[in-house]
C-alpha cells in the first residue's frame, strides 16, 4: 500500500514540476518509474531538476515555438555529397608460411590510407582467400608470400576469382619474387608485385591509382 501511494504522489509530483516539452517527458519518466517509496522522493527531486535543465535546450522550440518569442529555429544544416566510397582490400597470408609481419605492416598502411583492410590471418588456402574476398566485397586481394610458391598461389587465386566472376578484383602482393617472375605473373593477369625494400607508399600509391582507373568495373559488374 505504501508503495502504491508513493508511486501516485510521484506521479503527481512529475506533473506539477516538470516542463511539458515533448521527449523530456519520456526521459523523466524512466527516472521515475524507479521511485516505489516516500524515502527516494529527495532523489526524484533532483532527477526532475535535471530533467528541468535538459527540457530547457533550444532543441525543444520546434514543438513548442511560443516558449521561444514564437520563432521557430530553422536547421542551417548544408547537404554535403557523399564521402568516396573506400577501397576494401583484402591481405591474404596463403600457404606454409608462417611469418605476417610484412603482411600486417602493409595493411596498416593501407588502413592509415583510409582503405578498409580485412586481413585473414595465417595459413589460408587459395579456396579460404578466394571465399573471403567474395564475402567481403573486396576490391583488391593483396598476398604476401615469403614461401616460394608464387607461381602456384597467385594463378591458383586468380583462376577461383575467375570462376566466382569476380575478375574485376585486382590480384597483388608481394614477397621474395624474382624479377622474371614478377614479369610471368604479370602476363597471366596478376597486378603489380613488390619485392624486399618497396615502400609502403609505393603499394598504396599503386593500388589508389588502379582504382581510379578500374574501380568503375566494380560497378558495371554489379549490375
Amino acid at each position: 500500500m505504501l508503495q502504491a501511494d508513493g508511486t501516485k504522489k510521484l506521479k503527481a509530483l512529475t506533473k506539477a514540476s516538470l516542463p511539458t516539452r515533448g521527449v523530456a517527458i519520456r526521459y523523466s519518466f524512466t527516472g521515475w518509474k524507479r521511485c516505489c517509496s516516500f524515502t527516494q522522493i529527495a532523489g526524484a527531486r533532483a532527477t526532475a531538476r535535471a530533467c528541468r535543465a535538459r527540457a530547457a535546450r533550444p532543441m525543444f522550440s520546434r514543438l513548442r515555438p511560443d516558449l521561444w518569442g514564437g520563432a521557430i529555429r530553422r536547421s542551417r544544416t548544408k547537404f554535403r555529397p557523399m564521402a568516396e566510397r573506400k577501397i576494401r582490400v583484402l591481405v591474404a597470408k596463403p600457404g606454409l608460411d608462417g611469418h605476417d609481419r610484412g603482411a600486417k605492416v602493409i595493411a596498416a598502411a593501407l588502413r592509415d590510407a583510409g582503405m578498409e583492410v580485412i586481413y585473414t590471418g595465417l595459413h589460408q588456402t587459395p579456396e579460404m582467400v578466394v571465399s573471403a574476398a567474395i564475402q567481403e566485397d573486396a576490391d583488391v586481394v593483396a598476398m604476401s608470400i615469403l614461401s616460394g610458391a608464387h607461381m602456384t598461389l597467385f594463378p591458383r587465386v586468380k583462376a577461383l576469382l575467375d570462376e566466382e566472376g569476380a575478375d574485376h578484383v585486382l590480384i597483388t602482393g608481394g614477397g621474395i619474387i624474382p624479377e622474371e617472375d614478377m614479369r610471368a605473373l604479370e602476363e597471366q593477369g596478376i597486378g603489380r608485385l613488390f619485392g624486399p625494400g618497396t615502400t609502403t607508399g609505393d603499394a598504396v600509391e599503386y593500388i589508389r591509382g588502379w582504382f581510379a582507373e578500374h574501380g568503375r568495373d566494380r560497378e558495371l559488374a554489379a549490375q
